[in-house]
């Protein structure tokens, strides 16, 4: 059996503005705030950690989305890539993008005809994702990135922000240490080696 990652959006289901980033591949992902407060389903805090459930489309496009290998590279020229062959499913490679001790891996999606995030974990502030968030920004200037509806006072003891898709198994976890983003990484319910 074969699971693949798919997600279904259309510009036309929101009434909203929007601040559109353009990628290489010529398609788009919308990172205005407006529509991420319009797409926040919910949210709650839990110890040092706040947790948000979103149908944003970014959360499944963090880098970009891309129709191939060439475009990801063309994007980010200073990564290494490998090609990791899944045993289970082998006509579904997965590619690896490095650079020191960071990664992403994608696989190629042929119903969405366009690269899949599997995982990511990014320590350096080269690579930084498509609303410009990055290793080193502050968590005042990060949550007005995401919404309105939760303001800086609130999220003053916090250390990790966290957010699922209200769509399909994805997660992003943004490590914050004094009041700066440290860290962060990517999860999905994609069955390949994440590592």
């Amino acid at each position: 059996m074969v699971v693949l990652c798919y997600c279904a959006y259309s510009n036309s289901q929101h009434n909203v503005k929007s601040n559109i980033i353009h990628t290489n591949s010529h398609q788009t992902v919308r990172t205005d705030v407006s529509y991420f407060d319009n797409e926040l389903l919910e949210y709650h805090f839990s110890s040092d950690t706040l947790w948000m459930i979103s149908t944003a489309e970014f959360f499944f496009y963090p880098f970009g989305r891309y129709h191939n290998v060439r475009s990801i590279l063309a994007a980010y020229p200073f990564m290494k890539i490998k090609i990791e062959p899944d045993p289970n499913v082998p006509e579904f490679p997965v590619y690896r993008f490095t650079y020191q001790q960071n990664y992403f891996k994608v696989f190629y999606d042929n119903e969405t005809k366009g690269m899949e995030l599997a995982s990511a974990k990014i320590f350096d502030k080269k690579i930084s994702l498509i609303n410009q968030v990055g290793i080193g920004i502050m968590k005042s200037d990060f949550i007005r990135k995401f919404t309105h509806k939760i303001t800086p006072e609130q999220i003053k003891n916090i250390h990790v922000i966290a957010f699922e898709s209200g769509l399909y198994g994805v997660w992003h976890y943004y490590n914050f240490e004094n009041d700066t983003l440290k860290y962060f990484w990517f999860d999905s319910g994609c069955k390949v080696n994440k590592n």
